[in-house]
């Protein structure tokens, strides 16, 4: 039910994927359960004035966060 784009292959630390449900929109970073921000996605965190960014690491954090 959600339009998911790949924007990995932006790189300096845009977040992985850009996720939208409707008027929805979150800027979604995928990590390893022990991964860590690299300084550039805590740069772009930051520095970002547009859709919330959520790190997840599970997918029932992805499931959460999708309200399901």
């Amino acid at each position: 039910g959600c339009s998911v784009v790949s924007l990995a292959a932006h790189g300096k630390g845009v977040p992985d994927l850009l996720v939208a449900r409707g008027a929805w929109m979150r800027l979604v970073e995928v990590k390893m359960p022990k991964g860590r921000l690299t300084p550039d996605q805590q740069a772009f965190i930051r520095s970002c004035r547009g859709p919330e960014i959520v790190v997840v690491t599970s997918v029932s954090q992805v499931i959460d966060l999708l309200g399901g």
